[in-house]
């Protein structure tokens, strides 16, 4: 099973390109799972790191939580051809040295990370700020961190400049801009990458 991370910021086309990447494998005969969030669901001590963040009241003990829920996790036993993960570490990494300086990530987190599962392929999604504003209009409803694209573009820089620090140390690291590059086209590029 060959295991494909995508990262990437709000807005950057990753959900869409994920979507068809694994669309354009399958018409291959390949076997896709596509994932987000923990990579094996039906891990109990994810589950519960994962509860125990998710009650923690304090920014630190979240992260912390989070941090232990990842460490614990694994690739899950399965026969597919390709496992698509959108988001891992380099996210989580980013997203402390950017919004908790004082967390556990912004120190430690490139050490934790070498316990966490490495993936086969790792690409980091990125879109120019006008791309992402004009993605963002065309969006129903915007999370919090959708609208930072429009209140405080610095920081989806900062989180766009961390992940892709943390990032590009991995094998196989690929750089896709999907500001004037079509989905499909994109998606054909990746696609021939990891055959």
């Amino acid at each position: 099973m060959k295991k494909i991370l995508f990262e990437g910021t709000e807005l950057s086309g990753k959900s869409d390109l994920i979507n068809e990447v694994a669309l354009q494998l399958a018409r291959r005969g390949c076997r896709v799972q596509v994932n987000a969030g923990q990579l094996n669901k039906q891990s109990s001590a994810v589950t519960r790191a994962l509860a125990y963040a998710d009650r923690a009241n304090s920014t630190h003990l979240r992260e912390f939580g989070y941090t232990w829920a990842l460490l614990l996790d694994s690739f899950p036993e399965n026969d597919n051809d390709f496992f698509i993960q959108e988001r891992s570490f380099p996210s989580v990494i980013a997203f402390s040295q950017v919004f908790n300086p004082l967390g556990i990530n912004r120190y430690f987190g490139r050490i934790l990370a070498r316990q966490y599962p490495s993936f086969d392929y790792n690409f980091f999604v990125t879109a120019s700020l006008e791309a992402r504003r004009h993605r963002l209009s065309n969006r129903p409803e915007a999370t919090e961190l959708d609208s930072m694209v429009l209140t405080r573009p610095d920081r989806i820089e900062a989180l766009d400049r961390r992940i892709r620090r943390v990032l590009s140390r991995e094998p196989n690291y690929h750089e896709i801009d999907t500001t004037f590059r079509d989905i499909s086209e994109s998606a054909h590029k990746i696609v021939g990458i990891v055959l």
